[in-house]
């Protein structure tokens, strides 16, 4: 929650559509944890396909390429000029990220964690050059809010926020971008597969006309995005396995079959 907040409020004044963030309270004896409170914003959440529904036809394509502008603007904020200077590290954004999800994937007691660490291993020795920006960290439809004309109104979930690497936004977003006709699965699940929708292609142009970043490392992003989707979904899956979720309908076999996709794909691009 103080993430969150923290970063709500250092983007309110800058042109990144946030929602209004009115208060913070660090006391846990209110509600049993911090917390806090920001304006509610009246628009569509595209999570899914079925979400796409209620998004007219004509305003698909101008909520992706809204969605791609607003990233571009997020990408171009000063982390220093917005109070958020503390966060720069001397250490690279993808040394530090492989570093925490292979521990938390390890501490996860979860199976079979071979081929993951082989991902981990090929991404590790072909790291590109990094920038600094800021990185939202779960960059997708599903965590925006639209209007009815496909006008981007607020990005939402700033959980996983941090100073980095701006391509990793493009390449989680690129990673979970589904397609008619795709071969491989996306991350998670999105409303790209509704008729409408540009291609990832025509998204990864767009980002690199607006923000002027040479955008030709993206697979590499791409395959850190479908590898930390897969060590997320193995430490969910050991949870269950260790009867902590309760009985939910989870398919342990399923996740581990979509783990297993996701990693090899990772494995090819890295």
């Amino acid at each position: 929650m103080r993430r969150e907040w923290r970063f709500v409020t250092a983007l309110a004044s800058t042109e990144v559509p946030v929602p209004e963030p009115l208060a913070y309270c660090a006391d846990p004896a209110v509600t049993g944890a911090e917390f806090y409170v920001m304006g509610f914003v009246d628009g569509l959440v595209l999570a899914d396909e079925e979400a796409a529904a209620a998004l007219a036809l004509t305003a698909r394509q101008q909520a992706s390429f809204g969605l791609i502008e607003v990233m571009a603007r997020l990408h171009a904020v000063d982390p220093v000029t917005v109070g958020l200077g503390d966060l720069v590290r001397e250490e690279g954004y993808v040394e530090r990220q492989l570093r925490r999800w292979r521990r938390q994937l390890h501490q996860s007691g979860s199976p079979d964690l071979v081929l993951l660490d082989r991902v981990h291993d090929a991404l590790s020795t072909h790291v590109p050059a990094q920038r600094t920006g800021i990185v939202h960290g779960d960059f997708r439809p599903g965590n925006l809010s639209f209007g009815s004309d496909g006008r981007v109104l607020a990005v939402f979930d700033w959980e996983l926020a941090t100073v980095g690497e701006p391509l990793a936004d493009l390449g989680w977003l690129s990673a979970s971008w589904g397609q008619p006709g795709d071969d491989v699965p996306p991350t998670i699940e999105g409303p790209s597969t509704a008729p409408g929708f540009p291609s990832r292609e025509q998204l990864a142009e767009h980002y690199a006309k607006l923000s002027g970043r040479d955008v030709s490392e993206l697979p590499f992003y791409e395959a850190f995005a479908r590898w930390r989707g897969a060590c997320i979904g193995a430490g969910v899956r050991a949870r269950y396995l260790a009867g902590v979720m309760g009985a939910d309908g989870f398919d342990a076999d399923v996740r581990t079959e979509q783990e297993h996709t996701q990693a090899t794909i990772a494995l090819e691009l890295s």
